[in-house]
């Protein structure tokens, strides 16, 4: 009789430790597949911006902006990878990486963009936002669960963000 009991105690203990955590995977980015010509015009801008650098004397300059535009594209040319989310009750996890809610002022949810994204104010000066993609699946349950153990507030993707995405990055 004894062993139910600390069968049952431990099954209790599991099932408290799992409501306390909230968990999904979702893509990085949407995938936009991109053309040859995107490329292409990606390179003329490129080389043209560098080629302007060296004409007014500017070649270390140059340099670090051949290596940008290099970098560009070859992060645009790779595909999403799955990005594992867990609100928990102590923090945000997001894949390695860990964020305590002391760090963190306020959340909000961006249902205009696909997938839905997950805007965290952060108290961080030079990372103020953690942008989350979420599984349209989780909206509710992420929303009701950080409401625990944050504010909400009207937060969007940045703007920047939202530029990058829309030419393709």
């Amino acid at each position: 009789m004894l062993e139910i009991i600390k069968i049952q105690a431990v099954l209790r203990a599991t099932m408290v430790v799992m409501e306390e955590k909230v968990s999904w995977y979702a893509p990085e980015y949407a995938d936009q597949k991109k053309s040859t010509d995107w490329y292409i015009i990606i390179t003329i801008l490129g080389i043209s911006i560098v080629a302007t650098a060296i004409i007014v004397g500017q070649v270390l300059f140059a340099l670090v902006l051949a290596v940008s535009i290099a970098s560009f594209i070859i992060i645009a040319a790779r595909k999403p990878q799955e990005i594992y989310t867990e609100l928990s009750s102590e923090g945000i996890r997001i894949n390695q990486n860990y964020y305590p809610y002391q760090g963190l002022v306020s959340f909000g949810i961006d249902v205009h963009t696909n997938p839905p994204k997950l805007v965290v104010k952060s108290k961080k000066i030079f990372m103020p936002y953690l942008i989350i993609p979420m599984d349209p699946h989780m909206l509710e349950v992420a929303h009701d669960f950080l409401l625990k153990h944050l504010e909400v507030a009207n937060h969007e993707e940045p703007l920047f963000e939202k530029l990058l995405e829309r030419i393709g990055f």
